[in-house]
């Protein structure tokens, strides 16, 4: 039985860890060393009964999920222009802001050693160590020096944004500062403009203060100004379909790449002069952007317009749904995408290329980006075998690889953190593993990462941040076509393996459901097909068994792992 996302044994009792968005942690209270001081991020669920823990763990989600969905409907208020006298008490916010979050840091002695020495990864027992710091006695004169270091690079980053004047750089401090006062700011109106600019002299203020404070000179930090309580006065924005994003990220809970895509669809709506007031928009404008996204002189396929179009779209649904909009003018307008060039399957000989290199003779190959060779050596075959999307296998989980009724499958999802399925409807399944894969020794290699106490069956694909490990294994990839000579371009990829499998597949008379099933294909077709037909596990098995890749003659070069 799979447990809910976050939810994990420690002791004998089951817990339940839950992250709070980055947008909305300001929201809650923090300690004095600056950590979160909610108990969201991680709760005892009361017991030892897993089947229990399943449940409370789904309730314990529903229920955080919730608020978390309301305080993001709070915050969702107009933007406004501020006045002048509005713009100058968000400049005394985003100072005294500083001023507070570089007091804070002096009175932390241990997280000033830390923030000026760096962060180092690796083994922890190979890591340098910190310098010894007491809460009486003085900093040594390294962490002085480096402090004050850290400062003046502080100082010289504002003058260099206030010369050239970029206004760009303030606005995540200057959007927190108005959020203290509970505004939201249009920041493209000359109004905000200016507000940015007050903000950008204000934080050279407080570094500057920080580095009077460094050579021993007190400056009291001032109290956070109040909000305003008179706001009669605020000139309000005409809402745009910007102003939608909040409500579609609660309602949609997008994947990074999902709400990069919207955020450079926003930014196309704007350059091609259509980012009207929401009550502004017409039915023509919707069909001149369309015309305007499949023109050539974008610089991008029509189906990556299409994209665009659809992520625009779906703000629309989501404005008349929650009554920022009468109805969506754009609605019906089809985005038809006719240049679209289609990917071939890889030739016998380029598989044999693929499938030929050391990492498949000796289980070893050159650094690609920092890719485990044994990562890179099962993603592939999966890939080949199963014609799963090289995001579907990049995020999987050790306990992702399963059996069930006998049959050896992995389990494709978006239930883990950070998880993304393109198309969940047809996405999310449990894939059969194939013989020829358990042959070369999956298994083993899973027990393996079982072993090291990995949670991810890819480990080195998983380099946080914003690149997610699919783009981290993409990237190998593309060095290890490269060093083969393989054709170079997108449609050259790791996409092709989809292809393949279904061409395969279809070579030996093998069913489009049963096709479906195994890669995560939409079904089209009739209502049957698409709602009462039901591909069994080992129907794809079945399949997987009939001699596909003839042509390919692996060894075993994973080593055998015992029994003990």
């Amino acid at each position: 039985m799979r447990l809910p996302a976050g939810v994990f044994p420690r002791g004998s009792m089951f817990w339940c860890r839950l992250v709070i968005p980055k947008d909305l942690r300001h929201l809650y209270p923090r300690t004095a060393s600056g950590a979160l001081a909610t108990t969201h991020s991680c709760v005892s669920l009361q017991t030892s009964d897993r089947a229990e823990a399943r449940v409370r763990g789904m309730a314990r989600r529903a229920e955080v999920e919730g608020e978390f969905l309301e305080k993001r409907r709070a915050l969702a208020v107009p933007a406004v222009r501020p006045t002048a006298a509005l713009q100058t008490i968000i400049a005394d916010a985003v100072y005294a802001g500083q001023l507070a979050w570089d007091e804070g840091r002096r009175a932390d002695r241990h997280t000033t050693v830390r923030m000026v020495s760096g962060v180092h990864s690796g083994p922890i027992d190979s890591r340098p160590d910190y310098p010894e710091v007491s809460r009486l006695a003085p900093l040594p004169a390294s962490v002085v020096a480096q402090r004050a270091a850290f400062n003046r690079t502080r100082l010289e980053y504002v003058q260099h944004a206030i010369a050239s004047g970029d206004l760009q750089a303030m606005i995540p401090l200057a959007s927190q500062a108005a959020r203290s006062l509970g505004l939201t700011v249009d920041w493209d109106s000359a109004e905000g403009a200016a507000t940015l600019e007050a903000c950008l002299r204000a934080h050279a203020r407080a570094c500057e203060v920080s580095i009077k404070r460094d050579s021993g000179v007190v400056v009291d930090t001032p109290a956070l100004p109040e909000p305003p309580s008179d706001t009669s006065a605020l000139k309000a924005t005409p809402l745009h379909l910007r102003d939608a994003l909040v409500n579609w990220e609660a309602k949609r809970r997008p994947k990074p790449d999902a709400l990069k895509r919207t955020e450079r669809a926003l930014l196309l709506l704007k350059e091609a002069g259509h980012d009207k007031p929401l009550g502004k928009l017409t039915r023509p404008d919707g069909a001149r952007l369309r015309d305007w996204l499949r023109d050539p002189a974008r610089g991008f396929k029509q189906k990556t317009g299409q994209n665009y179009w659809l992520a625009l779209q779906s703000l629309l649904n989501v404005a008349t749904e929650y009554g920022q909009l009468e109805r969506n003018p754009w609605a019906g307008l089809e985005f038809d995408v006719t240049d679209s060039k289609g990917r071939a399957e890889f030739t016998a000989e380029q598989l044999t290329a693929l499938f030929g290199s050391t990492l498949y003779t000796a289980g070893a190959y050159r650094p690609i980006y920092k890719v485990q060779p044994w990562d890179a050596y099962y993603v592939m075959l999966l890939g080949l075998w199963t014609g799963s999307r090289i995001g579907e296998l990049g995020q999987l989980e050790v306990a992702d690889v399963l059996t069930e009724n006998r049959v050896a499958l992995v389990s494709i999802h978006e239930d883990a953190e950070g998880s993304t399925i393109k198309n969940p409807e047809a996405g999310i399944r449990k894939v059969p593993i194939a013989p020829e894969v358990l042959r070369l020794g999956l298994m083993d290699f899973v027990r393996d990462r079982q072993a090291a106490g990995d949670i991810k069956l890819f480990p080195s694909l998983h380099r946080g941040g914003k690149t997610s490990p699919g783009d981290v294994m993409g990237e190998w990839v593309r060095g290890y076509r490269k060093d083969l000579g393989l054709p170079p371009g997108p449609l050259e990829g790791f996409h092709k393996f989809r292809h393949t499998i279904r061409t395969a597949l279809a070579a030996h008379h093998v069913g489009e459901a049963t096709a479906d099933a195994l890669t995560g294909h939409a079904a089209t077709g009739s209502t049957g097909r698409k709602v009462y037909t039901h591909v069994r596990p080992v129907t794809v098995l079945e399949a997987l068994r009939l001699p596909l890749f003839p042509f390919l003659d692996l060894p075993r070069v994973y080593p055998t792992r015992s029994a003990s």
